[in-house]
């Protein structure tokens, strides 16, 4: 399971930036993000996923619980 808390922001940012910009340079203009595996959100957590609403594609949360 992942954590996107305050603990892992740093780790899990990097992690979202390499994937969306590779998923873009795919040409893709829409994303999904899972929440499937996700353990436990913080605040930073929020925040982190806030700041892709500020990027290009947009993107969609599936898999919540």
């Amino acid at each position: 399971m992942t954590e996107l808390t305050a603990y892992t922001a740093d780790e899990v940012r990097d992690m979202l930036l390499a994937w969306v910009t590779e998923r873009v340079a795919a040409g893709h203009d829409r994303l999904e993000i899972s929440a499937a595996h996700v353990a436990e959100i913080d605040g930073a957590g929020l925040q982190l996923l806030a700041a892709l609403s500020n990027m290009s594609p947009t993107w969609h949360l599936v898999a919540t619980s």
